[in-house]
């Protein structure tokens, strides 16, 4: 049981909660909504990321887990770092594209990383039948080597996407795609 909540725990690694609202979120343009998504990430604030996209629920299964907290804030602190460049938008009538450059951290690196610790962990514990490691224990060594590698210097990937839009009751909204949400997660999200 302990093993299946740390696993749990990893899972819920990737999902960067923030309650908070944006300060402002604009959908007038295409290049507006976009703009508006990357500084949604740049602020945590991936609970606003209906505002701007029509398909979230597609990509991310928002919730609020007590227990992920402080991974989220560091996976969100290191996820804010992304840069981007609009470099083109096209208009055409209810549609839109906009093609961005946008230049991450590869997190999912880390995270693949942190996996692999946690799976010896738990191979140890039960080649020596070792009960004295707790699921807290373990919590908090997986939250450390997660900081100490978030916080250091991860390879910065970069990709080039185009991101469609449509417009629906007067505003821009994006579809999702698993391109955006590679770039948008620091490379934790895989098709």
């Amino acid at each position: 049981m302990k093993n299946i909540k740390l696993l749990s725990i990893l899972c819920v690694l990737f999902i960067a909660l923030c309650g908070c609202s944006s300060s402002e979120i604009k959908t007038d343009s295409p290049k507006a909504t976009v703009t508006s998504l990357f500084d949604l990430v740049k602020e945590g604030k991936y609970n606003d990321l209906e505002k701007v996209a029509d398909n979230v629920k597609e990509y991310y299964n928002l919730s609020n887990d007590k227990d992920a907290k402080p991974i989220n804030d560091i996976l969100i602190k290191a996820v804010g770092k992304i840069k981007f460049t609009i470099n083109e938008e096209k208009i055409d009538g209810e549609k839109a594209t906009v093609s961005v450059g946008a230049d991450y951290r590869d997190i999912g690196k880390v995270f693949k990383e942190t996996i692999k610790e946690v799976f010896v962990m738990m191979k140890a514990m039960e080649s020596t039948k070792k009960d004295g490691l707790d699921e807290e224990v373990m919590a908090k060594k997986i939250e450390e080597s997660m900081k100490k590698k978030l916080e250091g210097n991860l390879e910065i990937l970069h990709s080039d996407i185009t991101i469609n839009l449509v417009k629906k009751d007067g505003k821009w909204l994006i579809t999702l795609d698993a391109d955006i949400a590679k770039v948008i997660t620091g490379n934790l999200y895989r098709r």
